[in-house]
């Protein structure tokens, strides 16, 4: 490093370039900066050397986060280039800065420039990323949309954190099967709501297809997270949870697809009803699952799931009546039933997928 100039632009380029090299040979940022320091403390570099050096380690460890992202999904190559990209301008913005800071010192540092470079090049490093924070976090959510839109979402959002790689990490397994399971629930509750309401409640963007497909892979993917060794160990009980949660989720999906019981609903104000209520209490569940905590929709829909299972003989007899006295046609009367059966097992579905959530909340 002594062998360039820092005194000129190209000079600090070069040197730069040199800790950026460090930076990949020894797979450490912090061991460029401590070799940049401890030759500036030793007299073989001087101040502009060392700082220019600094920059480039801070530059060099992003090519390690680009690297990480090779065949990784989109959220990985998401995460890993945002590192890049915001080490690239806080790198940027200390490159350009330097001259001045260097000058401040000098001017206004009593001297410490010669007593102590060593502290003036540690205070350089700290300041120029805690300024790249500060400058950094009011635009956070346009720098995110910025990388979503350099970086498309590519896979199905509903299973985009299945990465078999994950499976040598049971940790890292279980939390990306725990994702997935979440966005599959919230997206069959609200396309069941949807349904219910008649399309009041806006569907997901997501068709019952790409929901059984996800079904299918976050099954697949759950068995291979290993053999359960002690079924009362927390990992197993919150498997377990999500196999049954996915389960009941496949089955809400499958009754929820069948548009004709629709039609048997729309026989009676009062199924209507609680079809309505049904849709509210399903979007309720979807918004508690998509925000990991206490589940404030399981008791109601507990309740309307007892109301409609206990209601089932006197309402099929008001129906069987309606149908006596002319008010129903055998046809309809069929499709009543449906309609009626259709809710409760929609209600009970539901349900149990909240109280299988509850359980992993509780195995937390």
């Amino acid at each position: 490093m002594s062998a360039f100039d820092a005194t000129g632009f190209q000079g600090r380029l070069v040197l730069l370039f040199v800790g950026v090299v460090l930076t990949l040979l020894t797979q450490s940022s912090s061991a460029t900066v401590a070799v940049a320091l401890t030759a500036l403390n030793t007299g073989q570099i001087d101040l502009p050397q060392a700082t220019a050096a600094i920059i480039g380690a801070d530059v060099g460890t992003t090519v390690k986060a680009a690297l990480a992202t090779i065949g990784g999904n989109t959220g990985s190559r998401r995460t890993g280039f945002a590192h890049v990209i915001y080490n690239l301008m806080t790198g940027i913005g200390a490159f350009l800065l330097l001259p001045a800071y260097l000058w401040a010192w000098e001017t206004f540092g009593m001297g410490m420039t010669e007593t102590s470079p060593e502290v003036v090049a540690v205070a350089f490093h700290s300041a120029f990323n805690a300024i790249g924070v500060i400058v950094a976090l009011p635009f956070t959510y346009r720098f995110a949309r910025m990388i979503e839109r350099l970086f498309p979402e590519r896979e199905d959002p509903l299973i985009a954190s299945l990465d078999e790689r994950l499976l040598g990490d049971p940790i890292a397994a279980a939390g990306a099967l725990e994702s997935s399971s979440r966005a599959i629930s919230a997206a069959v509750l609200r396309a069941t709501a949807s349904r219910l309401s008649g399309g009041e409640v806006p569907p997901p963007d997501t068709s019952f297809d790409e929901i059984f497909r996800a079904v299918t892979e976050a099954r697949s993917f759950a068995v291979k997270t290993g053999e359960v060794t002690d079924e009362n160990d927390i990992g197993a009980r919150k498997l377990f949870a999500m196999l049954y949660m996915i389960d009941h989720g496949e089955r809400l999906a499958e009754r929820a697809g069948k548009k004709d019981r629709l039609e048997g609903i729309a026989l009676r104000e009062d199924m209507q009803a609680r079809g309505r209520e049904l849709a509210d209490n399903f979007v309720a569940l979807a918004e508690d699952i998509e925000t990991p905590g206490p589940l404030t929709a399981l008791p109601p829909l507990e309740i309307a799931a007892a109301e409609l299972e206990a209601d089932k003989p006197q309402f099929r007899k008001n129906l069987i009546v309606s149908a006596a006295r002319g008010e129903l046609s055998g046809e309809e009367l069929d499709s009543a039933l449906d309609g009626a059966r259709w809710l409760r097992r929609l209600a009970y579905h539901a349900w149990r997928m909240a109280v299988y959530w509850s359980e992993i909340e509780e195995a937390r």
